[in-house]
C-alpha cells in the first residue's frame, strides 16, 4: 500500500513538472527583426502582428515549438496559420511571401 502511495505522488510530481514546463514554453513581450519590418507583440493568449505597416491581432496557442494563430470571430471561418518559436534562443522563425524572418525578442 505504502509504494502505491509514493507511486501515485511521484507520478502527481511528474505531471505537475511537464506543466510547468509546458507553461514556461510561451513566448512573451515584444519580437522583431533587424530590419524592422516585422514585429510581433505577445500579451496573455493575444499576438499583435506589425508588418509593413499594417497590423494584425489574432488569438494564439502553443503547440509544442509551434505558435499557432486563430484570426476571425463569430460566425466569420476561423483561419489558422502557425510560426516557431525557439525557446532556447528565445527568437521567432516565420516566412511570410516565401521570406524568411527571425524575431529576437526587445529588451526592455
Amino acid at each position: 500500500m505504502k509504494a502505491i502511495k509514493i507511486s501515485v505522488a511521484v507520478l502527481l510530481l511528474a505531471v505537475m513538472a511537464l506543466g510547468l514546463v509546458a507553461c514556461a514554453a510561451k513566448p512573451s513581450g515584444e519580437y522583431k527583426d533587424a530590419l524592422g519590418i516585422v514585429s510581433v507583440k505577445f500579451n496573455g493568449n493575444k499576438v499583435s502582428i506589425g508588418m509593413f505597416g499594417a497590423s494584425y491581432e489574432a488569438n494564439f496557442k502553443m503547440d509544442g515549438k509551434k505558435v499557432v494563430l486563430t484570426w476571425g470571430e463569430g460566425d466569420k471561418k476561423a483561419e489558422v496559420s502557425s510560426f516557431t518559436y525557439n525557446q532556447k534562443e528565445d527568437t521567432i522563425s516565420l516566412n511570410i511571401f516565401s521570406v524568411s524572418y527571425t524575431l529576437k525578442k526587445v529588451d526592455k
